[in-house]
């Protein structure tokens, strides 16, 4: 878990975050290594499709042109269509549809707490689960949200604000959800496009195309180092309690996802560079397994490729059918609330 005190109108907070942000029938498990646990989830085209990183078995589903996926506790999937308007409840652990809503829902769920989520749609909403009862409205006229990001203890939010190809800079908002108030909003950078939270180290990490990694001190977004990464960094996601940064880079039709190990040191944050791992098409998002200790990466190829983190050799390459929008790597263990489906 990270922890860092962050300052937002003279008053001090503490954001706490967790992030849990060959061809399909090579065998992934070796020797000595646990087997990778959940399902991954992959939108692209019409489609969701459902992966799971023992087997390579893929259930597909028709979803409509699907962007952003949003798993919940219990085994639950969320799959928006913005097109049509509704919204695909799916169910992972018996892999068939739950139902289909009528509108857009967008849960952006915690680590943990499984009865209550976030949504954004102008104004920061904090609703029940199943119930979709308001708990708090708090005024931020936030239109284009990218990336949410809640404290494990439920006080704080950091969420990035941008749409590829529209004019205006990315914006950092930090959010208080105790006070109900917005603590920062930030412009930033127009060349960043996600970002990632060290769990032990107290960084912010943006991946900035071109420009490599920025690590950022989360209290006031200073920058404490640059990573180059020889290629166009697309996505970002720490493992290793913290200290493993990985960097999916494209370097033209290919690409590697790069591992750095993080260390604080006396003089400061001190970077080495593992062997990446060389993939066959460029990646497009990266998703870490729970426990951390696998990963996969979706590449416009398109296919899934899943490794141990650590490790140069893609243990497992699944073909999508479309190439991805979005990838998230579920916890289907998770508990969920008492009520299993989502309240009509």
């Amino acid at each position: 878990m990270y922890s860092a005190v962050m300052k937002g109108r003279g008053v001090a907070f503490v954001f706490v975050a967790a992030f849990v942000l060959g061809v399909a029938g090579v065998p992934i498990a070796q020797a000595r290594t646990p087997e990778p646990p959940g399902l991954v989830a992959v939108s692209g085209g019409h489609t969701v499709e459902v992966v799971s990183p023992v087997t390579g078995a893929v259930t597909r589903f028709d979803a409509g042109p699907v962007g952003w996926l949003f798993p919940g506790p219990g085994g639950v999937l969320f799959a928006p269509d913005l097109v049509d308007g509704t919204t695909l409840v799916i169910d992972l652990r018996k892999l068939r549809i739950i139902r289909r809503l009528k509108g857009v829902t967008m849960p952006h769920f915690g680590p943990e707490v499984a009865d209550r989520y976030i949504a954004v749609a102008g104004d920061v909403l904090v609703l029940s689960y199943p119930e979709r009862a308001m708990i708090a409205r708090i005024g931020a006229r936030i239109t284009r949200p990218w990336q949410v990001l809640i404290a494990k203890d439920w006080t704080t939010a950091l969420i990035l604000e941008r749409t590829p190809g529209v004019a205006g800079p990315p914006v950092l908002w930090a959010i208080d959800l105790v006070d109900r108030e917005v603590l920062r909003k930030t412009p930033l950078d127009p060349d960043v496009t996600s970002m990632a939270f060290s769990q032990s180290l107290g960084v912010l990490a943006f991946a900035t195309g071109a420009s490599g990694v920025r690590l950022v001190d989360p209290a006031t977004l200073a920058t404490v180092r640059v990573i180059a990464a020889g290629g166009v960094v697309k996505d970002v996601a720490f493992s290793g309690g913290g200290s493993v940064l990985l960097a999916a880079v494209a370097t033209g039709h290919t690409g590697t996802v790069e591992c750095f190990h993080l260390k604080v040191k006396r003089k400061g944050l001190a970077v080495s560079r593992r062997k990446p791992v060389t993939l066959a098409a460029s990646p497009a998002r990266l998703a870490v397994a729970p426990g951390g200790v696998w990963a996969v990466v979706a590449t416009n190829a398109p296919a899934l490729a899943f490794f141990k983190i650590g490790h140069k050799k893609v243990a497992r390459r699944v073909p999508l059918s479309a190439a991805p929008r979005d990838v998230e790597w579920c916890d289907v263990a998770r508990p969920g609330p008492l009520m299993p489906e989502w309240s009509k």
